[in-house]
């Protein structure tokens, strides 16, 4: 079996015909898709605040719902056929929430990155490895969520010129 990077590359280089292939699009989607599983579960479990005095604010912008949420958009996309006889409206509705909810992680990165920047240089110490481990684990989600998305509205594209 290819590696994920070994397909997208051979898909890009493969010219016009393999880019208009729902199947191959499809094939994409549902890899990435995986990616997405596993940086969820790798995402630390929500917490509220840090340290000692617990602000209401949460340190990521992932509750349990949106994992939840997160999960049923993936089994909704990867139950499709790779070229169903009309365009899933409720695949359309999947890909619209991930597409959201990647563009809030960025949001989030950028304002909470830049704090995090300020408040590291100021104190380094227990919280700075936290920021840092959820960041991160963050930034892997937003990417994989949006990898995800550009193949799957790739593959609805393909599939509404057919």
């Amino acid at each position: 079996k290819l590696s994920r990077s070994a397909v997208k590359s051979k898909y890009l280089a493969g010219g016009y015909a393999q880019r208009n292939d729902p199947a191959v699009l499809h094939g994409l989607m549902k890899e990435s898709l995986t990616e997405v599983e596993k940086a969820i579960e790798a995402l630390p479990a929500e917490t509220r605040g840090l340290g000692h005095n617990r602000p209401p604010e949460p340190i990521d912008p992932i509750s349990a719902d949106d994992r939840n949420k997160i999960k049923e958009a993936i089994e909704v996309l990867q139950a499709q056929s790779p070229e169903p006889t009309e365009i899933p409206l409720e695949a359309k509705r999947a890909i619209e929430y991930l597409k959201n909810l990647a563009s809030e992680i960025t949001n989030y990165l950028a304002d909470k990155g830049d704090s995090f920047l300020s408040e590291a240089v100021k104190t380094a110490g227990a919280e700075t490895g936290k920021w840092t481990v959820r960041l991160l684990f963050l930034g892997l989600l937003g990417n994989a969520l949006a990898e995800a998305v550009q193949w799957a509205t790739e593959w609805l594209q393909v599939l509404g010129s057919l």
